[in-house]
């Protein structure tokens, strides 16, 4: 039988800071490749991308991602991001951009908002008004 784990985040980058955010809650893989091969069997919340990837440019994996996983929510991080680069991750529906490196307690602080607000509210549902018989009698009538 085939189980998914379910990780708040999946880190994609190949710098030596991301690795030390890996834990029970952050996943860490350095490329692009290794990020689309973890989604294929993990479910996530977030998928936390370095703009620096030694397989692949950034676009590239959020293409690849946008295609397999359309729902899937992205955040993008570097050093030296420029404008252009934050406003074509915008166009693409990022959910967040980092400059600069994250600390693991942002990662998690993000991930959670992301799911407080994704989660399904809890809605009252409406009664619906019971048909007593004499008044079907009246409306057929």
């Amino acid at each position: 039988m085939n189980t998914l784990h379910t990780a708040s985040i999946l880190l994609v980058s190949a710098a030596a800071w991301a690795s030390s955010h890996s834990d029970d809650s952050i996943s860490f893989t350095k490329t692009g490749q290794g990020a689309i091969g973890f989604l294929a069997i993990t479910n996530v919340d977030l998928v936390v991308i370095d703009s620096s990837l030694p397989d692949m440019s950034p676009w590239d994996l959020v293409g690849k991602l946008r295609l397999a996983w359309p729902w899937q929510k992205w955040a993008l991080v570097g050093v030296e991001l420029t404008a252009s680069d934050e406003a074509r991750a915008r166009e693409l529906g990022v959910t967040g951009v980092f400059d600069g490196r994250p600390t693991r307690a942002m990662l998690g602080e993000f991930a959670k908002s992301l799911r407080r607000r994704t989660s399904p509210r809890a809605e009252p549902v409406p009664r619906r008004a019971r048909a007593r018989p004499a008044d079907l009698k009246k409306e057929l009538a």
